[in-house]
């Protein structure tokens, strides 16, 4: 990387940084920046570990400590909300807000992206599970391959386990109900 490309590369970083603690979501910050949603989440990445390499506080910590901050904050306007002041509903609104922002909340695409890393740790789990089954019962490989199938196709629609069964019945010594 060029001396100059580092110093466009810092300033967009700064920059990032900078829209992200306004509130921006990264959708807003690559539109704005003219890139993708992509480079913005990288970018964020990167801010997150030069921040844990350059302070005493971990990312984690400083998150942790801004929640407490707006707790307090929230707390504060008790008083004027059981009032009804508009003021005070309005600033709490944004307190919370930036709450939703900061763990998260506000984006379904994190949450869908937590959905997928689960569902795929479930099926290296059910795969590993799967192997271990079919080393135990010493299955012929006609046998591995129908089992192997059977799973793969329940795993895509349900239904497809009346035909495995039904497959089941073809296959010689092997039962599988």
């Amino acid at each position: 990387m060029s001396e100059l490309d580092e110093i466009q590369e810092n300033e967009r970083l700064e920059f990032v940084a900078e829209l992200t603690l306004l509130g921006h979501d990264p959708e807003a910050i690559a539109a704005r920046l003219g890139v993708g949603v992509k480079t913005i989440e990288h970018d964020l990445q990167t801010i997150r570990i030069k921040w844990q390499k350059t302070r005493k506080k971990t990312y984690s910590e400083f998150i942790e400590e801004e929640l407490a901050t707006q707790q307090l904050l929230l707390r504060s306007l008790e008083q004027g909300l059981k009032s009804g002041s508009w003021k005070h509903v309005e600033t709490a609104l944004k307190i919370t807000e930036r709450r939703a922002s900061m763990v998260g909340l506000d984006h379904s695409d994190r949450m869908e992206q937590a959905r997928v890393e689960i569902e795929s740790k479930q099926l290296d789990l059910m795969a590993t599970a799967l192997e271990a089954a079919l080393e135990i019962l010493n299955l012929s490989d006609e046998q591995r391959e129908l089992a192997q199938s059977t799973l793969l196709g329940v795993l895509e629609e349900p239904a497809a386990l009346d035909e495995a069964y039904e497959d089941a019945e073809i296959v010689d010594g092997m039962d599988l109900i």
